[in-house]
């Protein structure tokens, strides 16, 4: 976590995005929550999922705001969708 709030300071105040494994992510959001790594199992991560997470400017304190978010998944499969139909119109 030493290295997570490092980057924190680093771009105090700017949106940082991180991208990783899921059980990196896991430990990122079992520490945020207060929760110990015993419980790594207990949060469920999707590939390609998308978390949010709000850290004060003023302080330690942080929020999820998302946690395991993967709309912009149903939405590319939707679109992948449309694009085999209009393929098979063709033929």
């Amino acid at each position: 976590m030493s290295g997570l709030y490092e980057l924190i300071e680093r771009h105090d105040g700017r949106n940082i995005i991180l991208v990783s494994h899921t059980d990196v992510i896991r430990v990122i959001l079992l520490s945020v929550l207060g929760l110990g790594n015993e419980r790594l199992w207990s949060i469920r991560q999707d590939n390609c999922a998308i978390n949010v997470i709000e850290w004060e400017e003023s302080s330690a304190e942080a929020a999820v705001v998302t946690m395991n978010d993967t709309a912009h998944l149903r939405e590319w499969a939707g679109l992948m969708s449309l694009v085999d139909v209009a393929q098979c119109d063709r033929e």
